[in-house]
């Protein structure tokens, strides 16, 4: 009977200890399990750069110049990286999520406004008003196809 007392007990520290490990693998915070974990905001300025922000930190990491008129702000739903559009400049550009530099920028003509993503995530849609078009980029290949 003992035996038997004794299997709940270790079956019940069991499932404590993986559920316990589930929540602080979910963490969005530094943990001995995570030290490097960077959780950043991406902030568009009127003086045509991005400020990254660690929102674990609490703190400005960088900024980013970037262009004229900047915005659209969104974020690639595969890769490391963050899309906006410089209205001014008439390009999209690229920002690397993983060292903060600008990766690429891509010209689509006048006043571009807004970036989407397909659900895979290959392709970009890109809506400009200049030449009322709406532009399609292959994501791996950073062309307008």
């Amino acid at each position: 009977m003992k035996r038997h007392n004794h299997f709940r007990v270790y079956f019940l520290l069991t499932v404590l200890l993986v559920a316990g490990l589930v929540v602080l693998l979910r963490e969005h915070r530094p943990s001995f399990l995570r030290p490097g974990l960077r959780l950043n905001a991406y902030v568009s300025t009127d003086d045509g750069s991005v400020t990254v922000m660690d929102l674990v930190r609490l703190r400005v990491e960088t900024r980013v110049a970037v262009g004229p008129a900047i915005s659209g702000l969104v974020e690639h739903p595969t890769r490391a990286e963050v899309w906006g559009v410089s209205t001014a400049g008439g390009y999209v550009w690229i920002l690397d999520a993983k060292t903060n530099q600008i990766a690429a920028r891509i010209p689509v003509g006048a006043s571009p406004y807004a970036v989407a993503f397909s659900a895979d995530g290959a392709r970009a849609y890109v809506s400009a008003a200049g030449g009322e078009a709406l532009l399609v980029i292959d994501c791996a290949t950073r062309q307008i196809t």
